[in-house]
C-alpha cells in the first residue's frame, strides 16, 4: 500500500513492529510455521481458494477486494444468493476451472 520494498528485511521489521509482532521477522524461517503454513494453503486450495483476498462462507467463495462487499451482503441474507438472479447466474458453466 505505500509503496515499499517488501524485499528489505528492514523494511519487513518495521511492518512487523507496526502490526505489534515484532518477533515475526525472526520466526519466519522456523519449521513448524512453515508446515502451518502449508496445511492452511492445502486446506485453501481443497476449499476452493485460488487468490487473495479471499473468505470462504459457508462453503461459498468470495474472492477479491471487490466481493468483499457481496460477502457482506451474504453475512446479512445467505437466501438472497439462492433466489432469482443470483441463482441463474450460479448454473452458468465456468470459463475457466482449477486444475488440481
Amino acid at each position: 500500500v505505500e509503496g515499499r520494498d517488501a524485499n528489505d528485511a528492514q523494511v519487513l521489521q518495521e511492518v512487523a513492529d507496526a502490526a505489534g509482532r515484532p518477533e515475526a521477522l525472526a520466526r519466519i524461517g522456523e519449521q513448524d510455521l512453515k508446515d502451518r503454513l502449508r496445511q492452511a494453503t492445502e486446506e485453501a486450495v481443497a476449499a476452493g481458494v485460488f487468490g487473495v483476498p479471499s473468505l470462504v462462507i459457508d462453503g461459498e467463495v468470495f474472492w477479491g477486494v471487490d466481493a468483499m462487499a457481496m460477502a457482506l451482503d451474504y453475512l446479512a441474507d445467505p437466501a438472497v444468493f439462492r433466489s432469482g438472479e443470483m441463482a441463474r447466474v450460479s448454473t452458468l458453466p465456468e470459463g475457466i476451472q482449477r486444475q488440481r
